[in-house]
């Protein structure tokens, strides 16, 4: 598989390939997630040497969390986002200098239509801003 660039585009890209594997395929893919997500995100997305800096700083707690939720919406084809906001200056030097905060949320909504049947939807958001 080529490498994708990490933004909202190279994730849906890269989601578009996978979900398009056949299952088999496709629960491998969210296995390697779960067994090694730096290296996942390493072999499939293009990183400037900062961002290789920053994953392999990130909190082990986190990585494994990510990693969990990621791989259980990739393993059922659920839709994830990618949100990276802006830094607040815009000179590349201070932008290395704000703190980096990464977040990962799920949204989900549980509805009724009119005939009562019973309809949920998930969504997981990776979201990168600065402070």
């Amino acid at each position: 598989m080529r490498k994708f660039k990490l933004d909202a585009d190279g994730l849906q890209g890269l989601l578009k390939e996978i979900y398009a594997l056949p299952d088999q395929q496709l629960q491998q893919h969210a296995g390697l997630i779960v067994a090694n997500f730096k290296l996942w995100v390493g072999s499939n997305f293009e990183l400037q040497n900062s961002q290789l800096d920053y994953l392999n700083k990130i909190s082990d707690l986190f990585i494994t969390a990510a990693a969990a939720e990621l791989s259980r919406f990739v393993g059922k084809r659920l839709p994830v986002s990618f949100i990276k906001t802006p830094s607040g200056k815009h000179s590349a030097n201070t932008a290395e200098a704000q703190d980096k905060v990464v977040v990962v949320h799920k949204e989900k909504k549980v509805s009724a239509t009119a005939s009562g049947a019973y309809l949920e939807e998930e969504r997981l958001v990776y979201k990168i801003m600065y402070e």
